[in-house]
């Protein structure tokens, strides 16, 4: 089902893995992927931001969310969906290549085996607690964005600008609170954990605030390039994260309205 579109825009009917011709969906996925891969290495370093002392992480992982409702946005759950997964493919691929490099024997001249392990080495805890607050922060990221877009009918504007800082919001939580219990539970007094949880999630907060009124312009303009506008309806909408165990029902729900 579509919203009423911006000029320009063409009815799109199927948003299956067979539609292909968009401008701007390869480089988006490229972008999420890429900040993706950088959040390990760059939350080595803890940065100040005011009174804020985060991860250098925080800078990076932000841009997930936001890309992530553009494409939700734009092409819909089912679209976004296959980026998701694929981001979370990538993730394991660069956690298992800096281990097999990091248990690899060094050459004899190279003598900074410690600064790498410092800095790439892979925590199983710690990964496990990356990969598992990726995943239930991101879906829940789309799936909110997505059904908020059909209730309110496709609007733009403030009740545009709504739907992006409330998945966001709702999204970075479950992220955040997910990443501290996994990573750090009985690591941390329970003070600790809520206080930085909380931190962390306030500064993301902020950092989606902030980007606002780029990131919905920037997903209008997108809609314009693409000549789409896609709206999920809910009852023709499989959710799931999981399509190949439950058939995507987008498609077919799609051609039936057409």
């Amino acid at each position: 089902m579509l919203a009423r579109v911006p000029p320009n825009c063409q009815r799109f009917r199927r948003l299956d893995s067979k539609a292909t011709g968009f401008k701007l969906s390869g480089a988006l996925t490229g972008v999420f992927v890429t900040a993706l891969v950088l959040v390990p290495s760059t939350a080595q370093k803890f940065i100040a931001i005011g009174p804020f002392n985060v991860n250098g992480g925080t800078l990076v992982f932000p841009l997930t969310f936001i890309i992530n409702a553009v494409l939700t946005e734009v092409y819909g759950y089912a679209r976004a969906r296959r980026v998701i997964w694929t981001g979370l493919a990538c993730q394991v691929f660069a956690a298992l290549t800096y281990w097999i490099v990091g248990l690899w024997p060094a050459a004899p001249f190279w003598h900074d085996q410690a600064a790498f392990m410092a800095v790439l080495g892979v925590a199983p805890r710690i990964a496990l607690a990356s990969l598992t607050a990726y995943f239930c922060g991101e879906f829940a990221n789309s799936v909110i964005l997505s059904k908020m877009k059909f209730a309110q009918g496709g609007k733009t504007g403030l009740t545009q600008a709504w739907r992006f800082a409330a998945s966001s919001f709702i999204g970075q939580f479950i992220d955040t609170s997910v990443f501290m219990a996994v990573a750090f539970a009985g690591a941390l007094a329970a003070t600790d954990l809520v206080k930085t949880g909380l931190t962390i999630w306030l500064v993301k907060v902020l950092y989606g605030v902030v980007a606002l009124p780029l990131s919905t312009r920037f997903a209008n303009w997108a809609k314009r390039v693409e000549g789409i506008d896609h709206l999920d309806a809910p009852g023709a909408t499989n959710y799931s994260p999981f399509p190949a165990l439950f058939k995507d029902s987008q498609s077919r729900g799609a051609d039936k309205k057409s």
